[in-house]
């Protein structure tokens, strides 16, 4: 079994690894936030595309 040294550094290996995707991922989800903020429905489209982004980040977990 692992430390939970090596676990906390295989996480951190993986935070930064994934960074450009994390960043890409939280300005999608602002700027939905903001439309629906602002009064705006999201088109088709993007709620399609936003439902195909949430599942790989529930499936590993």
């Amino acid at each position: 079994m692992p430390t939970v040294e090596q676990i906390l550094e295989g996480l951190h290996a993986i935070a930064n690894q994934w960074r450009t995707l994390a960043i890409l991922w939280h300005l999608y989800f602002a700027a939905l936030a903001l439309a629906l903020v602002a009064g705006r429905l999201p088109s088709r489209g993007v709620t399609t595309g936003r439902g195909a982004w949430e599942s790989p980040s529930t499936g590993c977990c």
